[in-house]
């Protein structure tokens, strides 16, 4: 039987088959098994915005879904989850349906109102290396009372840590990851983030080549990247550790020391005798990087 759920940045995984708080949702027996909407419940300040998600299950090829807002009025939905709620107090629900059998469908309710709290948030969806540490503090703002306190919870199996001040811990696996952030003052102004954890590797070839003044010559790299469909790559003069160096232009155009690099891996040599060092790093995740060294004499 196929599952999934939402998909971000075209990151394949089923790691939220356990999510808590996914509301039931209508099923069919064709194809589709079952459908539901995380979280059921809402409630928004007029114009506010909240991420949804989903889970879904069959055995269709095709585990897509449409989003959509069931009150005409009721506010929008991007086809990635993410709900504005309209300037109109009231109830209106965000449905989320199979695209391989509309008929199976899930809705959650949606109250707008205006509110003392307002927990929002200025982004929700984030990129960061496996294992690294994110501040998330930085992209919640909380008004209307003075406890501007926020609760900070892991919705995801495996999906890492994240402490009471909001600084996330990547897990050591690519994927993406769900997390809620509620406030401490009123329980029902809440929010998700999606953090999807990339990984990457990348080599370098020749990793070191000698060439004379002013002499040509060619690197290749070999890249492999997951949880980002990002495969494109930066080539810059750096330090031995792989550091850009200041001045350093990726591509055709000369360096402040007459050596240039093309996007293809096309290096000149500079002009004077010595040691330099040429790196290839992934766009996706620049600190993975890979360093030659090039000897010029």
């Amino acid at each position: 039987m196929n599952f999934t759920r939402r998909l971000l940045l075209s990151t394949t995984c089923g790691l939220f088959a356990g999510l808590a708080g996914c509301g039931s949702g209508s099923s069919s027996s064709t194809g589709i098994s079952s459908l539901s909407i995380s979280p059921t419940t809402s409630s928004l300040v007029p114009g506010g915005s909240r991420a949804f998600t989903y889970f879904i299950q069959g055995t269709s090829t095709d585990l897509g879904v449409v989003w959509s807002v069931v009150e005409p009025g009721g506010g929008t939905v991007d086809q990635t989850g993410l709900y504005t709620a309209p300037s109109a107090p009231g109830t209106y629900h965000v449905k989320v349906a199979s695209h391989f059998n509309p008929a199976t469908y899930s809705l959650a309710a949606v109250t707008v109102a205006p509110s003392a709290v307002n927990l929002q948030l200025s982004t929700h969806t984030l990129s960061t290396a496996a294992g690294s540490t994110v501040n998330l503090a930085q992209y919640v703002t909380v008004t209307g009372t003075f406890n501007v306190g926020v609760i900070w919870t892991v919705q995801s199996t495996n999906g890492g840590t994240v402490t009471s001040a909001g600084v996330y811990t990547a897990p050591p696996q690519a994927g993406t990851y769900i997390i809620k952030a509620t406030s401490a003052a009123d329980s029902t102004q809440s929010d998700l983030l999606f953090i999807t954890v990339v990984t990457a590797t990348i080599s370098i070839s020749p990793t070191t080549i000698t060439l004379s003044p002013g002499g040509t010559g060619t690197f290749g790299y070999s890249l492999k990247v997951v949880g980002s469909t990002d495969n494109s790559i930066s080539w810059f003069a750096s330090d031995a550790s792989g550091n850009k160096l200041p001045g350093a232009i990726a591509g055709s155009i000369a360096q402040p020391d007459g050596s240039s690099i093309t996007s293809s891996g096309a290096y000149t040599a500079p002009s004077k005798a010595g040691t330099y060092f040429v790196t290839v790093a992934s766009n996706a995740l620049p600190s993975v990087h890979a360093t030659a060294t090039v000897t010029v004499n």
